[in-house]
């Protein structure tokens, strides 16, 4: 079966590792996959971890480790192996395919774990294309969030301090706002309105008081890219607090940040088609993209600016 070369790079190597596999294994992408009865498939208990390139390298994996470590210990997997797994599984899928990463101007990396029907874990690694069209929209004219009916599922019945597969809230809540706009990410609200997040990127809002704030952990995923974003913060002397706020407060900030893997650091411009942000050139945007393109080394908004409009 050929896999669609919007979804895997053509010819990419993959792997995969499992308690009783010292290094990672190469693989064709074609060969991944889970035992139908192991707790991954038939339970969707499946941890999973993002990382994207930034010059075909990875930059830090600090924050991915730690998250995936909650995760680890939710499922009872054990932490030195998931970690030094991760960390191995990183390197060679990162080398192996780095001319590759190269050419197709880097690329998301793609880890997941689970546990084995035997009581062992297992985990595979595969590259997934970053799509560079969508992220010159919304560099340019910035996101569209739109209101759902789906709400995002109680921290006490899945928890939402680590990353793992069962996604099916965030799939549904960008699915009925498709009609609004193809391109609009649905932005979620716990049942009593408070905001949490939406399916690729945490939220920042910027008030007319020059506070940064962003949703509180118990709402939404704990977001590598928020996490590092607000380490540079720090160090130049910004803070970010964690409050719960809800759509008005969106409506009354200066500015109304996204931060997730894909696309690092945009704006949100509209929420249910009505305007945001009280200023026009968003630039505590812009002046946070400046501090991620030292950090990483690349200005990952001129990169997506300057790919070809197909992919090679």
């Amino acid at each position: 079966m050929k896999l669609p070369t919007t979804t895997y790079l053509v010819g990419s190597v993959a792997f995969r590792m499992n308690n009783t596999l010292k290094s990672p294994v190469a693989c064709d992408v074609e060969q991944l996959g889970w035992n139908v009865y192991d707790p991954g498939p038939a339970n969707g208990a499946i941890l999973v971890e993002r990382i994207r390139t930034f010059g075909a390298r990875v930059v830090d994996l600090e924050i991915n480790t730690q998250r995936l470590l909650l995760g680890a210990k939710i499922f009872s997997l054990p932490s030195d192996d998931v970690a030094n797994s991760f960390q191995k599984m990183v390197s060679a899928i990162v080398q192996e395919n780095n001319n590759l990463i190269r050419s197709h101007g880097d690329v998301s990396v793609i880890i997941v774990y689970s546990s084995t029907e035997e009581g062992g874990w297992q985990s595979i690694a595969h590259l997934a294309p970053i799509p560079f069209q969508k992220l010159k929209g919304w560099y340019t004219n910035g996101t569209f969030l739109y209101s759902s009916e789906i709400k995002v599922p109680n921290s006490e019945f899945m928890p939402t301090y680590f990353k793992h597969r069962s996604r099916l809230h965030y799939w549904l809540a960008d699915r009925s706002v498709q009609s609004n706009s193809p391109e609009g990410l649905a932005i979620l609200e716990t049942t009593d309105g408070t905001i949490a997040d939406t399916s690729v990127a945490n939220i920042v809002l910027v008030t007319k008081q020059g506070e940064w704030l962003t949703p509180s952990t118990r709402n939404a995923i704990h977001g590598t890219t928020l996490q590092r974003a607000c380490r540079l913060l720090r160090e130049t002397g910004v803070k970010v607090d964690s409050a719960e706020f809800k759509k008005e407060d969106i409506f009354e900030a200066s500015e109304v940040l996204l931060l997730g893997t894909t696309g690092c650091i945009w704006n949100a411009t509209q929420l249910d088609d009505l305007p945001l942000g009280a200023t026009t050139n968003a630039t505590k945007t812009k002046w946070l993209q400046s501090l991620w393109a030292d950090w990483v080394g690349i200005d990952v908004v001129q990169q997506a600016m300057t790919q070809p409009t197909k992919p090679k």
